[in-house]
């Protein structure tokens, strides 16, 4: 079968190599037979020479799309008739032929964090944000605003839609699941208005390049308020949410390459039925915390969700109430849980006031679940925490946890803070430049000898 690929198709050419990067296909450099005509226009002589290539493309398998590889520096002399292997995430080449002349130099073709920084000076650096959409002051967005790490600085990057039509990325909505595999960002579902939404998108972050995708199998009723978590380097595993008339408990697992969704069928006791929860994946288990539960109640319980491991055939897909000793919150919903190497974090979110209140309280406690000792404990930071609020995002980043956003109930928040380790170098001084939508803050807190250190940007 014919593969049908689209994108910036490479130049004709033999001589050349193709290696396997996870989900693409990393074609470099080649002996082209391309016909060439001298000057600018009509006319001139036929060159009976050879052009040489050092050019990497690749072939995206998830977009089936060609596209040329960025690098971060001048790349080897173009040659052909080499060879280049995969090793990990690198790829060494060796040798070829540039038509007069035999080369024996090898070459390292390596991922950004793997370079020291002089090497990358004038690219982007090797972690950025996406914001995408969401809601500010009662109107429902679909832009896309990435803050860039390494250079603490924001930018809009201008994208572009796979295909004819008018409508460049998603519709404007909010309450939408993203999950972030290798280059690319996955979004389903969410609302506007008072529509839940079912559609399927992906943005390929390297060409800053939306496509809908036609997915297949058991398709996922349309919802918000769901919770979702990469399974691996190539599934994403999604957990309940509201479609507007029940909350729902329904486990769905999609392969980013075949599209293909999966409704999980789980033997045993059930998590309660819930939005507005978080799912995380630790290892080879599913860990769902809190939401809004069926009825309307803020849930406070954790569930173990096995099974999901396609190489565990003995493991039948089921869930496990887990209680653990500790210091364990309170009742939260519009929380976030990021991973931070042996600890999980949970920070924001918002829980009921109790019978005598009408209103909901918000929360800026950072509690962190030890996965070694398996206890919840409170995490002490050394300075003021950003204001209570919830439906914010939390990006961990190496030993930093990244807060966006958030809303307490009245107001939305467009500041930026870090929470670091005490000895980490970013607890100087340092601003940000930040984006019209999401404003500057300039008070920035310093961190004194403690456990964290929370830094606004």
């Amino acid at each position: 079968m014919e593969l049908s690929v689209s994108g910036s198709l490479p130049p004709p050419r033999c001589g050349h190599t193709a290696t396997i990067v996870e989900k693409r296909l990393l074609v470099y450099g080649g002996r082209g037979e391309l016909f060439l005509f001298g000057g600018h226009g009509t006319g001139g002589w036929l060159s009976r020479y050879d052009i040489y290539y050092n050019d990497s493309i690749v072939l995206d398998r998830v977009s089936s799309q060609w596209k040329s590889l960025p690098t971060g520096n001048e790349p080897p002399a173009a040659w052909a008739y080499h060879s280049m292997m995969s090793i990990g995430s690198r790829h060494l080449l060796i040798g070829g032929f540039d038509g007069k002349s035999t080369f024996g130099d090898l070459w390292w073709l390596v991922p950004e964090e793997e370079c020291d920084d002089h090497i990358l000076s004038g690219h982007i650096g090797k972690s950025k944000v996406v914001v995408f959409g969401v809601l500010v002051d009662k109107k429902f967005l679909s832009d896309i605003v990435v803050y860039n790490v390494d250079n603490k600085l924001w930018f809009q990057p201008e994208c572009t839609r796979s295909g004819s039509e008018d409508q460049v990325g998603p519709s404007p909505r909010a309450f939408y699941i993203a999950v972030a595999i290798d280059c690319h960002m996955f979004i389903f579902g969410g609302r506007y208005g008072s529509k839940r939404l079912g559609d399927f998108w992906v943005l390929d972050t390297d060409i800053w390049q939306w496509s809908e995708l036609t997915s297949v199998g058991d398709l996922p009723s349309p919802r918000d308020f769901a919770a979702a978590s990469a399974l691996g380097n190539q599934k994403i595993v999604m957990y309940g949410g509201w479609d507007g008339k029940r909350w729902l408990s329904d486990v769905y697992v999609l392969d980013t390459i075949s599209l293909e969704w999966m409704e999980l069928s789980v033997s045993g006791p059930l998590p309660p039925p819930r939005c507005g929860h978080t799912a995380t994946m630790v290892e080879k288990r599913l860990l769902v915390y809190g939401g809004r539960g069926g009825g309307g109640p803020i849930l406070g319980d954790l569930w173990g969700l096995k099974g999901l491991i396609e190489e565990e055939e003995n493991e039948t897909p089921g869930w496990t109430p887990l209680k653990l000793p500790g210091q364990a919150p309170s009742s939260h919903c519009g929380h976030t849980v990021t991973s931070g190497g042996h600890y999980l974090l949970l920070f924001g979110g918002h829980g009921t006031g109790g019978s005598l209140s009408h209103y909901d309280i918000y929360y800026n406690d950072c509690i962190v679940l030890d996965r070694v000792s398996a206890q919840w404990k409170r995490l002490l930071t050394g300075n003021e925490p950003p204001a209570a609020r919830a439906y914010h995002s939390m990006t961990s980043i190496g030993s930093r946890h990244l807060l966006i956003g958030g809303f307490d109930g009245k107001s939305t928040f467009g500041n930026l803070w870090w929470l670091v380790p005490e000895e980490d170098p970013i607890a100087k001084r340092f601003t940000a430049s930040s984006p019209k939508d999401i404003p500057e803050n300039k008070d920035v807190t310093i961190a004194n000898n403690n456990v964290q250190s929370a830094l606004e940007v």
